[in-house]
C-alpha cells in the first residue's frame, strides 16, 4: 500500500513537471491554462490561439512566414490564408499608388499571386482613364451606395459632388479586387474549428471575457 502511494506521488509529480503555464488573449477574453510540454509546444499552442491578433501586428508578414504553429496541414493553410490577406493589402496599395503617379490603368490590372483579375475589375480600371465612361460608372456606384440610405435622393445629390476618379478607384476598383481575392482565398479549414482542436490539449483552462 505504501509503495503504491509512493509510486502515485512520483507519477503525479512527474506529470506536474511537464505542465507549463500558458497565458493568452483573444479579442474578448483573457485566458490561463496549462499545457503538457512533452505533447504540445506551448509556443505553437499560443500562436494558434492568438493568430488573428498576431496577423494585425505591424510587420506581421515577415513574422508569419516563420511563425511556430501546430504541425498539421490545416495550420499551414491557415497561415497561407493570413499571408494572402497581407499580400493583398500590399498589392492594392501599391497598385493604387502607381496608378495615381502614372495615370496608367495597366498598373491596376497586374496578376495577384499568379492569377489574373476578373473582367469586372479590369473594366473598372480602364474606365478610370476614360472621360466618357467614368461619369456614368461614378453615378452608378453612387446610386448603389445610396440605395439603402434613409434619404437616397439627398445622399445621391451630396455624393455627386465627390471626385469621380477617386470614388471609382476606392469604391469601384478597390472593392472589386478585395472581393475577388478575399472570396478565392477564404479560410478553407475554418479557424474556429482548428482552434477548438488545439484547445482540447489545454488543462484547467480559465477565461475572463468582456462584452462583445
Amino acid at each position: 500500500m505504501i509503495w503504491t502511494w509512493i509510486l502515485l506521488m512520483i507519477s503525479t509529480q512527474a506529470f506536474a513537471e511537464k505542465l507549463v503555464p500558458l497565458v493568452y488573449s483573444t479579442e474578448l477574453c483573457e485566458c490561463k491554462a496549462m499545457v503538457d510540454a512533452e505533447k504540445n509546444s506551448p509556443l505553437e499552442v499560443k500562436n494558434a490561439l492568438t493568430i488573428s491578433s498576431l496577423a494585425a501586428e505591424a510587420n506581421a508578414k515577415e513574422k508569419f512566414q516563420k511563425l511556430a504553429l501546430p504541425k498539421d496541414p490545416k495550420w499551414e493553410k491557415i497561415r497561407d490564408y493570413y499571408l494572402a490577406q497581407m499580400e493583398l493589402k500590399d498589392y492594392v496599395k501599391g497598385s493604387k499608388d502607381r496608378f495615381l503617379a502614372k495615370n496608367d490603368p495597366s498598373e491596376l490590372t497586374k496578376d495577384f499571386r499568379g492569377k489574373k483579375l476578373n473582367e469586372k475589375c479590369v473594366t473598372i480600371a480602364h474606365t478610370l482613364t476614360d472621360k466618357k465612361k467614368l461619369p456614368a460608372l461614378f453615378k452608378t456606384l453612387k446610386e448603389e451606395s445610396c440605395r439603402t440610405n434613409i434619404d437616397p435622393q439627398r445622399c445621391l445629390q451630396n455624393g455627386l459632388t465627390e471626385n469621380p476618379k477617386s470614388y471609382v478607384l476606392e469604391m469601384g476598383w478597390n472593392n472589386c479586387v478585395v472581393n475577388q481575392w478575399s472570396v478565392s482565398n477564404s479560410d478553407p479549414d475554418h479557424l474556429e474549428k482548428a482552434q477548438n482542436e488545439v484547445k482540447r490539449h489545454l488543462i484547467k483552462e480559465k477565461c475572463e471575457c468582456g462584452e462583445p
